[in-house]
């Protein structure tokens, strides 16, 4: 009995650590997976990507008011914070964009492509406009008050005064609150004032033709003649949105078709005696030279201070003309003065005009006005992608 007994014991020894080994096929344990996140931060995740991804599909189309909000969006609503990050970032990099009037150009072939602003007159200062239309506007009530005063047919200088100072005072009122809050551009100011000196040009023309004899009827036409076209200046001046460049050049234009009439007639015909007929062709030449500006003058890209220039030039140009004429004739000493006439006045609107064209010539390569400024070339101006984890961003980078 001893024998078997110690095989079964032997036996045991050897199997029992054999058996707490783990058999080769076993299969290895499953691994947990993460728990999956809360319901509300995945739908809040995809809404914010949503709005990115609609933001930054607007910012390469230049919609930078679409741009800006679906930034600010996803950076409220993201639970990412690179994709929160990313979102701030371009929000503010749309926002200097909108500040500094600039677009993105993409592609090596794209053109200098015009800025916002260009065909209306997004590009204009409307406090610019604003000051204008006030100080205009207390300029004619300066003289308002002085033909309410010859009205008043007083000689008391305190009511004089009185009246002037309280005309002038109720015109600077209305102009400063009449304007408040509305949009009002440069172009709207220049026609404005344009109006005014057109108006009082033809009152001091056909007052005379119509019938004025008292310095009543002469003011009253005169200031009425300027109002009437001052509220058309205004009129225009909001619906059409002219530069000031344009507007410059119908007043450049105005004071040539009056100056052409004028010294034309002399060069014509230079002893006429019909006063009247004269009056009402010069009158005639201010309000033609003054529409044709405004139509040949649409499409004009003239910045202020060209036209201002090109202006004088014309009047240089004139004052040029008419000097030598003088210097030529001014001795009194011919028997032909209808001759020496008709020289002289040819010389000046020669000058005029040759001014004219003189300075339009030499102020070719001064800068358009800001409406119809252009961005620089894509040499220049490079729109670089950049990769960020989990989102996508921009850097823009050149002159501006």
């Amino acid at each position: 009995m001893r024998t078997p007994l110690a095989a079964l014991a032997a036996l045991l020894v050897v199997a029992s650590p054999v058996a707490a080994q783990p058999g080769a096929g076993a299969p290895a344990p499953a691994p947990v997976p993460p728990p999956p996140p809360p319901p509300d931060e995945t739908v809040a995740t995809d809404v914010a990507r949503a709005a990115y991804d609609r933001a930054f599909a607007a910012l390469l189309v230049n919609d930078l008011a679409t741009a800006r909000a679906g930034f600010a969006e996803a950076a409220a609503t993201a639970a990412d914070p690179e994709l929160r990050g990313a979102a701030r970032e371009l929000a503010r990099f749309t926002d200097e964009l909108a500040a500094r009037q600039a677009r993105i150009v993409i592609g090596p072939d794209a053109p200098p492509a015009p800025l916002p602003g260009l065909g209306d007159s997004s590009r204009d200062d409307p406090d610019e406009g604003r000051a204008g239309i006030i100080v205009t506007t207390t300029l004619a009530s300066i003289y308002a008050g002085a033909v309410f005063a010859d009205l008043a047919d007083t000689g008391d200088a305190r009511s004089i005064t009185g009246i002037v100072v309280a005309t002038t005072g109720l015109g600077f009122a209305a102009s400063l609150y009449g304007t408040k809050g509305r949009t009002i551009y440069g172009g709207t100011a220049e026609a404005y004032s344009l109006g005014m000196l057109l108006g009082a040009g033809n009152g001091l023309l056909l007052a005379d033709p119509l019938g004025a004899q008292t310095s009543e009827e002469w003011n009253v036409t005169v200031l009425g003649s300027a109002a009437l076209v001052m509220g058309a200046g205004l009129y225009y001046g909001q619906t059409a949105k002219p530069t000031r460049g344009q507007v410059s050049f119908a007043g450049t234009m105005a004071t040539m078709g009056l100056a052409t009439v004028g010294l034309g007639l002399v060069i014509i015909q230079p002893d006429i005696e019909d006063e009247d007929g004269i009056l009402i062709a010069m009158a005639g030449g201010l309000d033609a030279g003054a529409a044709a500006g405004l139509v040949l003058g649409r499409d004009l890209t003239w910045s202020p201070g060209r036209a201002r220039l090109i202006w004088l030039s014309a009047l240089l140009g004139g004052l040029l003309g008419g000097a030598t004429g003088v210097l030529l004739f001014g001795d009194g000493e011919s028997d032909d003065a209808n001759t020496e006439g008709r020289i002289a006045a040819s010389l000046t609107l020669g000058g005029a005009w040759g001014g004219l064209l003189l300075g339009a010539h030499v102020t070719r390569n001064m800068k358009p006005d800001a409406r119809f400024r252009t961005t620089a070339p894509l040499a220049h101006r490079q729109l670089v992608p950049i990769a960020v984890p989990h989102g996508a961003g921009v850097g823009y980078a050149g002159t501006w």
